[in-house]
């Protein structure tokens, strides 16, 4: 099924994609009505907007004057905002990306100390340029946000981090001075100009709560090959939704594909998903995405493939936000910190008491709690069957192992329960 939807097309219902393999992933043109934007995202957790258009601008009957700079689709001149940095449209140059590599540079030494530490390398390998040539390091060794992020940096590079402190009002600035999209650019269905008050927004606002951290991205790859981010992975988010990406400024690859839980799911809809799914997002495009439920990599195209509009440095730059649905509502204040996780994570279904590995010695690539809810295995020592004794006889031997102490889902992150008096045998 390949599902383009704008606000003239018909409602995408549940009952339009029965029985039918999603050859392609829903795509909406500018934005979609609150309804269509549900019944697409609901039957498998991953939406597209096409150059997407303000929330503000979404519904086709409000005729109050837009606040954006410039409508990409239309390239018509509107309204400005000040400090409206954050939107580009095609014909833009890279003279207009290093003005955005900037504002990300000077957002990113407004912020607090605890979210600068969220500066994370997800890939560096430009061989050209090596990290150790980079006058300032970060403390896990790699180049510094002032680094990568200068007017002359030439790093090949895809870079991360996370603002979500406003003690200094860091991000409630940035958010008022550079985002032109602070939310999904939907509407509520046949809302005519009278209806379209505050209980129409607050409908939407009942359904689609954003968290407040905006979690930024920014990639340079001036080669002819692409540059890939992450390791295929999923997030370990617990709400109900998922997350939004803006691709502000070049453009990036995601290669998804349904982890079983998610395949479940739309079983239980009548919907089949392919193996896997290829799609570009490009300036202006948002994409919506359950990354709990699918298993994703993004990359940089090169620089001969890439997109570029006139932006001869191929930078790539986007932020993502959670978004919260059914009127589920994110953590406030620290409640719940967002990072960057690494560590070992389990690529199927995972029965409680199985034994996962029985290295001695080893330190298991996994974070740890002191909270048993939190955990889903730990280290124990198990009798473990061994057959390589010199006369290859069968015998039992006490081996340090790592166990499941309960069902872990595939895509789920190991983490091991520590608690000092805990039983240590199997």
């Amino acid at each position: 099924m390949h599902c383009v939807v704008s606000d003239s097309s018909p409602s995408l219902s549940l009952s339009a994609i029965s029985m039918t393999l999603v050859e392609s992933l829903p795509t909406f043109i500018n934005s979609s009505s609150l309804e269509e934007f549900r019944a697409a995202y609901d039957s498998v957790q991953c939406v597209c907007f096409k150059q997407a258009i303000p929330a503000s601008s979404a519904n086709p009957n409000n005729s109050n004057e837009k606040s954006a700079t410039m409508d990409s689709s239309s390239r018509t001149p509107l309204k400005k905002r000040k400090h409206e940095q954050f939107i580009s449209s095609k014909d833009e140059t890279s003279s207009n990306a290093l003005a955005l590599q900037k504002v990300i540079l000077d957002t990113f030494n407004l912020t607090t100390a605890k979210d600068q530490d969220s500066w994370v390398i997800e890939n560096g390998d430009d061989m050209n340029n090596p990290v150790s040539a980079c006058p300032t390091t970060t403390t896990n060794g790699s180049y510094s946000a002032s680094d990568f992020l200068s007017q002359s940096a030439k790093q090949n590079g895809y870079c991360s981090f996370v603002m979500q402190d406003d003690s200094n009002q860091a991000l409630s600035n940035f958010a008022e001075q550079h985002v032109k999209h602070p939310t999904l650019p939907i509407h509520i269905k046949h809302a005519t100009p009278a209806a379209n008050d505050g209980s129409q927004q607050q409908r939407i606002l009942d359904t689609v709560c954003i968290a407040d951290p905006y979690w930024i991205f920014v990639g340079r790859n001036n080669r002819s090959k692409s540059m890939k981010g992450r390791n295929e992975h999923t997030d370990d988010i617990q709400h109900n939704g998922g997350t939004f990406h803006y691709q502000v400024s070049g453009s990036k690859t995601w290669t998804i594909r349904p982890t079983e839980e998610l395949r479940d799911m739309c079983d239980e809809l009548n919907v089949a998903l392919m193996g896997s799914y290829v799609h570009t997002v490009e300036e202006g495009d948002i994409f919506v995405i359950n990354t709990r439920l699918w298993w994703h990599q993004t990359e940089i195209p090169g620089i001969d493939t890439a997109r570029t509009s006139g932006n001869t440095t191929n930078l790539s730059i986007s932020y993502a936000r959670d978004i919260y649905l059914d009127g589920t509502q994110p953590p406030a204040g620290d409640e719940e910190y967002m990072s960057s996780k690494d560590g070992a994570w389990a690529i199927a279904f995972i029965a409680k008491g199985t034994i996962l590995f029985t290295e001695d010695g080893v330190d298991p690539p996994a974070s740890r709690t002191s909270k048993r809810a939190d955990a889903n295995c730990i280290m124990k020592f198990c009798a473990v069957e061994d057959s390589d004794n010199e006369d290859r006889v069968k015998a039992e031997t006490l081996k340090l192992a790592l166990v499941a102490i309960k069902d872990i889902k595939e895509g789920e992150f190991f983490t091991i329960l520590e608690i000092e008096n805990e039983e240590k045998e199997c």
